[in-house]
């Protein structure tokens, strides 16, 4: 687990990159222990995320422990998929040099995105927007990290817009996809 020292840098590096700043990436621990203690940020945004799910737990859903069970499968299994997919990547791509602070940079965003996607859920669920406000709000938010998440590609892996517009292509579907397969194990549990 990341020092509290080692936890303000690295957010305010993944802030500061939020800001279109490649400056942040001077703030990561990019040593092979900063890598693995970066993938604490999965404890440090896992609060936040288990009041996002209960916030869209839906009454089809039957039983709330296995819907959390099903959640908490697919996080596990979304904080490892891609590091490990772009493991294979970085080696064919000859990103090799790039890719500890690659996936250092990429595991802290997760601190920023967490800070900006709770509130609109909160708003959503509290019904203080109205559906559509909410959809748009959804639509935007996901749109500004899908850009968010280029500008780290970009510039950790310092590679072209297009590859970087490919690797964050790839991280969308298979988090879609690992959305998706919960989601029918839930549902398929109860039917």
């Amino acid at each position: 687990m990341p020092s509290w020292q080692e936890i303000f840098a690295s957010t305010y590096g993944a802030y500061r990159l939020a800001r279109l700043d490649a400056g942040g990436m001077h703030w990561f621990n990019h040593s092979i222990a900063g890598f693995w203690r970066s993938f604490g940020v999965a404890l440090l945004v896992l609060p936040p995320y288990l009041l996002i799910l209960a916030l869209r737990l839906d009454d089809k859903v039957e039983s709330g422990s296995w819907y959390f069970f099903i959640e908490m499968l697919g996080y596990a299994l979304g904080w490892v998929a891609f590091p490990l997919i772009m493991l294979g990547i970085s080696v064919i791509f000859s990103f090799q040099r790039n890719y500890i602070s690659y996936i250092i940079a990429y595991n802290w965003t997760a601190m920023i995105q967490v800070a900006v996607v709770l509130p609109i859920v909160v708003l959503n669920s509290g019904g203080v927007v109205g559906q559509e406000l909410g959809l748009f709000l959804g639509v935007a938010i996901t749109l500004a990290l899908l850009f968010y998440q280029w500008f780290v590609a970009l510039t950790a892996l310092q590679t072209s817009g297009l590859t970087a517009a490919a690797l964050v292509a790839l991280d969308f579907v298979l988090g879609r996809l690992i959305s998706t397969g919960a989601d029918r194990l839930i549902f398929t549990a109860q039917g």
